[in-house]
């Protein structure tokens, strides 16, 4: 079973700063996904309960799930893996949205990889990459089937589902991609990318855009 550590920000004036997630396993070993704010909050939760980071996990490449990955990358130095379709995102202030939703745009330099498997194995358990295209091209979801957990993003959230008027969006692909994944076990556990938790089984009931 991994640990999840959520860390919300809520409370910060800045309201496109995503949920990040650290994961963790019973070696200690973790993972972070969507690392949205750039500062050493999660730096600091790292060193202090000895977590050795393995990578960063992103579900897309819009600024506001990456801006905090530089950071980490500068202390610990690992990759941050993330669909090839939005790779250029990275490094292009207009596909991320950097250049027209904050004061300063936002790239990554450092070292990334790209999803080559549909299963990663950094972690004592696999995390599956589920490709849900439409919020971006390169959306991916991130699940767990042990733990019982999928990492949507912005392509499913508590009662809603993300924009997809964005330049790098495929309307075209959100029903395709929804019923991806709602195809999943009832009780797997939603950590959106904004927003509070949610299940599968409540957003098949009565998450009104996806049914």
């Amino acid at each position: 079973m991994i640990k999840i550590i959520p860390f919300i920000y809520n409370d910060d004036r800045d309201e496109l700063l995503s949920n990040t997630y650290v994961l963790v396993d019973s070696d200690n070993q973790g993972v972070v996904i969507d690392p949205s704010k750039n500062n050493e909050n999660i730096k600091n939760y790292l060193l202090k309960n000895n977590i050795e980071l393995k990578a960063i996990l992103l579900t897309h490449g819009h600024f506001d799930h990456f801006g905090g990955a530089q950071i980490l990358n500068n202390y610990f130095n690992v990759p941050v893996y993330i669909s090839f379709l939005d790779e250029s995102c990275l490094s292009n202030p207009i596909e991320n949205g950097s250049s027209e939703m904050s004061d300063l745009p936002i790239v990554y330099k450092g070292e990334h990889k790209i999803y080559q498997n549909k299963v990663i194995h950094l972690l004592n358990e696999d995390i599956e990459v589920i490709d849900t295209p439409y919020h971006t091209i390169g959306s991916v979801c991130l699940y767990l089937k042990e733990t019982k957990a999928m990492f949507t993003g912005d392509s499913l959230f508590y009662r809603g589902i993300g924009r997809y008027d964005f330049i790098n969006s495929d309307r075209r692909m959100i029903k395709e991609s929804l019923e991806k994944i709602l195809s999943y076990p009832l009780e797997t556990k939603i950590y959106p990318g904004h927003g509070i938790f949610t299940t599968i089984k409540e957003e098949s009931v009565v998450n009104k855009i996806v049914k």
